[in-house]
């Protein structure tokens, strides 16, 4: 792999973490993620300009796939934000990122789209699991159900649900993409197109969830009123971050390395939760980290 894809997926593993430190730092929310998409979305929306002549080539089973995939990202956003106003980030955002590992294979299996699973991904699977269970944890012997039956596990798993949901969306989406347009040189291009037009699809389904609700629309005019700086630059951040992997993995013969090397995300949002937004630490919410590093990067390679 190419020293710069090393660079830009290290790259888009700190924007990660950091735009949702910032997140968990500026009212975390259902509301204040739909602001932050919102904004974001207005940022990238211009580049359409440059895509005018490829929308009407674009299949009408793309768009529903782009309208899924929009839909499963607002349960992410939601899920995401809710969970950072109930619990720690440095909690919520290992177990949001580290669920979906175990959920996508089952659902890939389901649709006929993946293969079996070999017993080295079982194993993999069952470090990630031991992870999670341990996380939440004050000592070793502290197992209660109160740690894990709770408002922010409950939003978390949400949000780890939708980045299942758009995970396979999108896998499917994106090699419809590529079809379109298979000269070589092109597909970046394609994959940032469908990336501003599921940008907006987010945006719509965000709108429809939240402002037929008063509280939701007042809490946005007030989010916007005393923090629609740092939540632009959080919008911007989510999606320049995915824009960064896409360009690594055109400097990358194997796209799985860019798949392990961005797992780096979960231990550095776990340190910016820790030392940035002044969570407590254990040495069990260290070792459950630990464990599910080690599974996703097991899974990767």
């Amino acid at each position: 792999m190419d020293n710069l894809a090393i660079i830009l997926v290290f790259v888009s593993s700190f924007m990660h973490a950091g735009w949702n430190c910032l997140g968990k730092r500026v009212r975390p929310s259902g509301a204040s993620f739909t602001l932050s998409v919102m904004l974001g979305m207005l940022a990238f929306v211009p580049l359409l300009l440059f895509y005018i002549d490829w929308l009407g080539e674009i299949s009408r089973e793309i768009w529903y796939l782009l309208i899924l995939s929009g839909l499963f990202q607002a349960i992410y956003y939601l899920g995401l934000g809710q969970s950072y106003r109930f619990g720690d980030m440095s909690l919520m955002y290992p177990v949001s990122r580290a669920l979906p590992v175990l959920l996508v294979p089952p659902v890939i299996g389901l649709l006929g789209w993946g293969a079996e699973l070999s017993p080295g991904k079982w194993l993999a699977f069952s470090l990630i699991v031991s992870g999670c269970i341990i996380l939440p944890l004050w000592h070793w012997r502290d197992i209660r159900w109160s740690h894990y039956l709770n408002s922010a596990t409950a939003f978390a798993v949400m949000a780890a649900l939708g980045i299942t949901g758009y995970s396979v969306v999108d896998s499917q989406a994106l090699m419809l993409m590529r079809a379109l347009w298979p000269v070589e040189g092109v597909a970046f291009k394609s994959a940032l197109l469908y990336l501003i037009l599921q940008a907006v699809a987010t945006c719509l389904w965000l709108v429809l969830f939240t402002f037929p609700f008063q509280k939701q629309r007042i809490e946005i005019v007030q989010l916007f009123a005393c923090h629609r700086g740092a939540l632009f630059f959080t919008g911007v951040a989510m999606f320049s971050t995915y824009s960064i992997v896409l360009a690594a993995m055109a400097f990358a013969d194997n796209v799985s390395l860019i798949v392990a090397l961005r797992q780096t995300s979960i231990p550095v949002g776990v340190l910016m939760g820790v030392f940035l937004l002044g969570e407590r630490a254990s040495s069990q919410k260290w070792w459950g980290t630990g464990l599910i590093v080690s599974g996703l990067i097991l899974v990767s390679i």
